[in-house]
């Protein structure tokens, strides 16, 4: 253990909690969370990732035993998916340290299983890194596209989902699609819902109507056995 960590460690201990003498329980405010986050980024920048994961796990640790975690967490994750104050989305594509994904992990199950927005959609953001919670993530963002609580980011995040699929479908052209055809077209239904029903922004208008040029050219070449599939796309 590097001297470095053995100080920040003893100092976070002595500033870790205050206690409500008169309901004898242990909090933290927000402002100790973020500083001992920051403390763990500290740590990792100085290239001492192992000092960092030691930290971190010792604080989640920590957490477990307030009594006011459920609000950290509920301020951590809107500033998480809604600020980025963190950096969420650029580090390690998107996937929060260990120790910490599973602490807030478990907060927003809990909140998404009781049909709560937004913790529904940051749920669905969260779970879509883990290859073994891709469905149950997109199985919250529908269910968070419905609630009545729905909001723009929500509404973002659907279409470009279905825009995900279709990429994905045919990435293999002009071999073929690699989904069946009727879930292709199904898809770009949904788009065209949905953007007769909301306000989708250019770039993504843009990408639906990329891949529904492309599928088109797609079903032209099928019946055309000498037509360039590349020359009908451009």
């Amino acid at each position: 253990m590097s001297l470095l960590f053995k100080k920040v460690l003893c100092q976070n201990k002595r500033s870790m909690y205050r206690v409500n003498k008169e309901k004898d329980v242990l909090l933290m405010t927000y402002t100790q969370f973020c500083a001992s986050i920051s403390k763990y980024y500290e740590i990792s920048n100085f290239g001492l990732k192992k000092d960092a994961n030691n930290y971190l796990k010792e604080f989640c640790e920590s957490l477990k035993v307030l009594s006011n975690l459920d609000e950290l967490m509920s301020q951590f994750s809107h500033d998480l998916f809604e600020e980025d104050l963190f950096g969420y989305q650029k580090e390690r594509y998107g996937r929060l340290s260990y120790f910490l994904n599973q602490i807030l992990t478990e907060y927003l199950q809990k909140q998404a299983y009781g049909n709560k927005m937004p913790e529904m959609r940051y749920y669905s953001e969260l779970a879509k890194y883990d290859k073994n919670s891709a469905i149950e993530a997109y199985e919250l963002l529908s269910r968070a596209y419905e609630h009545p609580d729905c909001d723009e980011r929500t509404i973002y995040l659907m279409f470009e989902r279905h825009l995900n699929l279709i990429d994905f479908a045919t990435h293999h052209f002009p071999d073929g699609y690699v989904v069946d055809e009727n879930v292709v077209e199904e898809t770009f239904d949904k788009c065209e819902l949905m953007i007769k029903k909301h306000k989708i922004c250019h770039e993504q208008i843009k990408g639906y109507y990329y891949y529904k040029k492309l599928c088109q050219a797609f079903s032209y070449y099928k019946v055309k056995d000498n037509l360039n599939f590349t020359r009908s796309v451009l």
